[in-house]
């Protein structure tokens, strides 16, 4: 699930931050200061190899607060057909992040 698409190596780190889809969701119930937000949220990452790819996680209640659990055991979809046939883990993978101007860098 978290491997490279192009050679299947595990990533090696990540670009910090990420992009999300803009698609609207509705507020929770057990808590309506925290939503179940589904859309897609991508992290860049590269692996040995230098390649790059974007994984998207599953959402869950309340990822909208940071810093806070969430309220409900809603989760989001596994599947998109806006991240394509990949289903999404439960996380990240774990790798350091690179600051957005040194992965340019590194990447390019």
């Amino acid at each position: 699930m978290s491997e490279c698409p192009k050679c299947g190596g595990p990533p090696v780190e990540a670009r910090s931050g990420y992009d999300t889809t803009l698609v609207g969701y509705a507020q929770c119930k057990v808590d309506p200061t925290r939503h179940h937000d589904d859309n897609c949220i991508h992290k860049s990452f590269r692996c040995s190899a230098g390649h790059v790819f974007s994984l998207s996680r599953v959402r869950r209640c309340g990822d909208d607060v940071p810093g806070q659990g969430p309220a409900c055991d809603w989760t989001g979809r596994r599947d998109c057909q806006i991240c394509g046939d990949v289903l999404k883990p439960d996380d990240w993978p774990d790798v350091p992040e690179v600051p957005y101007e040194d992965w340019r860098k590194r990447v390019t």
